[in-house]
């Protein structure tokens, strides 16, 4: 089976919020996505039209067509598909593969964020982002239902034309942007998800956090 097309390594959900590139970087969303068959009654998309603005490879192989559905070295997963997307209509989801994409870092750029979900537990679980050949340590900034948010620190590269690439198994990935804000450092990071981590465990367990009621903390 020609390795550009074969299936079950990664799918590439498309969607989030309407943020088309930053810097000279394009697509940071997946938004960008045109549906456009290569065959009717087929799944496969060309890659150019699934992923504008990135390569996507698999090895040392670059994937020219991606299949559209849950399944796929590439491929593109609708809101129905592999858990639905993140944010907007369409996420990209990765299996195995990854995609990649060469732009100008902006001038004010001191970290990148983007939302991820994984069948890990921890935000860092299964994803990798290199930045410049460089690989990026990854911070969790929050945990809303359904993803986590991930940043980290890229100030040595702003203003600088680099290559970002994202790869892992079994991810959906959304919402990339470059922001002018400092992640915090991973210790303070691992502390803030640790204790989203223990609210939402007393929830789950019809409590309320303690509080202090006449002197004394009140008990579940």
């Amino acid at each position: 089976m020609n390795p550009k097309i074969i299936t079950g390594l990664i799918s590439v959900s498309l969607g989030a919020v309407a943020c088309l590139g930053q810097g000279t970087f394009q697509n940071l969303d997946f938004e960008a996505a045109k549906l456009v068959f290569l065959v009717p009654g087929e799944p496969f998309i060309a890659t150019s039209n699934a992923l504008p603005g990135w390569t996507a490879t698999y090895g040392s192989s670059e994937l020219t067509a991606v299949p559209y559905g849950p399944a796929g070295i590439m491929g593109l997963v609708g809101k129905s598909d592999f858990g639905g997307a993140i944010d907007g209509n369409f996420s990209a989801s990765i299996s195995g593969g990854a995609i990649s994409q060469t732009g100008l870092v902006p001038a004010d750029a001191r970290s990148l964020q983007f939302k991820v979900r994984s069948s890990g537990a921890a935000p860092n679980e299964g994803v990798e982002v290199w930045l410049g050949g460089e690989s990026l340590p990854l911070v969790g900034l929050a945990a809303p239902r359904g993803y986590f948010l991930v940043g980290a620190d890229i100030s040595s590269f702003a203003g600088q034309t680099e290559t970002l690439s994202f790869s892992g198994g079994s991810l959906a990935l959304d919402d990339i942007a470059f922001s002018p804000q400092i992640v915090p450092e991973p210790g303070g990071a691992a502390l803030f998800l640790l204790g989203v981590g223990m609210l939402t465990s007393v929830r789950r367990r019809g409590c309320s956090p303690p509080r202090r009621a006449s002197g004394a903390a009140a008990a579940c």
